[in-house]
């Protein structure tokens, strides 16, 4: 993934699509609340999801089942942009099998923030 990803932003920086994220949604969410944006009730909370079923509690190996599908669904469309950018058909199909792999022996996991707030 981290081969795929820095040829993903270039060819999406060149039309024009911004695929840069916020380092952080804690620090964005209390800017936003210190300049009176959003409600003092709103909170912000940060879950560790994982990205394959490995957590042996079921609802977790089940998020982590549709994660795992959702994220090699991504790698897909990746292949996709690059391929149109010039990149080698084998070459994507490599680092694809790669990443499956990957996933396959490591224990993957991201980290996740949901903010919400109640109007009263």
């Amino acid at each position: 993934m981290r081969e795929l990803w820095p040829k993903f932003c270039d060819l999406c920086r060149k039309r024009g699509i911004d695929v840069s994220l916020p380092s952080s949604i804690e620090k964005i969410f209390e800017q936003l609340k210190a300049e009176g944006r959003i409600d003092q009730g709103a909170q912000v909370k940060t879950f560790r999801l994982p990205i394959s079923p490995w957590p042996t509690d079921p609802r977790l190996k089940e998020v982590g089942r549709l994660m795992e599908i959702h994220v090699h669904a991504f790698i897909r469309a990746m292949i996709l942009v690059l391929l149109r950018g010039g990149s080698s058909e084998v070459e994507l199909q490599n680092m694809h099998s790669h990443i499956r792999q990957k996933f396959r022996e490591l224990r993957p996991e991201c980290r996740t923030a949901f903010a919400w707030a109640i109007k009263a």
